[in-house]
């Protein structure tokens, strides 16, 4: 798969843009991942890439298609523009997991508040970890989807919180640990 989109954008690059000798890297810099593609053929054999290939038989395909348009529109120095994301369909999720019983928190506390709060500073060198534990829910109990568990925020000079980091940082861990399991009560870190 790797190979065929490769030699696609090399195609383009030569053909279109009239660069002979182009060399094509492919990198992925987005901090996500998206699993195995694989080629149509490769898919039929549905063996461990192929099975793990997310998005159907005609993966590659989209990707070569999106690529390819991206490319072009580089060529011609132009803004790329792409068709409307599909329909929001969250609330349809199915999930087989079993429900979660019970989310409790003591009386007079409320989910979110810290339990144990960070230091009021730290070692400039970074060799030191900022550690909060808060009050949890079961994060299966809302499972944050296209939002995040936790914040790490900055207070400007004018007193103003702006996010810093999220649950998706490399620099952040989100913990979940389960507590009183028979009264529900659960903490974060």
């Amino acid at each position: 798969a790797g190979r065929r989109l490769r030699n696609a954008m090399l195609k383009i690059l030569r053909e279109e843009g009239g660069y002979d000798n182009a060399k094509v890297t492919i990198a992925g810099i987005s901090n996500t991942y998206t699993h195995y593609i694989t080629t149509f053929e490769e898919y039929q054999g549905q063996r461990y890439e192929a099975a793990s290939t997310l998005y159907g038989p005609y993966t590659l395909d989209a990707y070569l298609q999106e690529f390819g348009r991206i490319l072009r529109d580089l060529l011609k120095d132009r803004p790329s523009e792409t068709a409307p994301p599909p329909k929001d369909s969250v609330h349809k999720q199915i999930s087989l997991l079993p429900p979660v019983e019970v989310d409790a928190i003591a009386v007079g506390k409320k989910f979110g508040s810290v339990v144990e709060n960070t230091k009021d500073s730290y070692d400039n060198g970074g060799s030191e970890t900022a550690k909060v534990l808060f009050r949890s829910a079961n994060p299966r109990t809302n499972p944050r989807t296209q939002d995040t568990f936790l914040t790490v925020e900055h207070l400007d000079d004018k007193g103003k919180w702006h996010v810093y980091m999220t649950d998706a940082d490399w620099d952040t861990k989100y913990i979940w640990k389960g507590g009183v399991t028979y009264l529900g009560m659960s903490f974060a870190e």
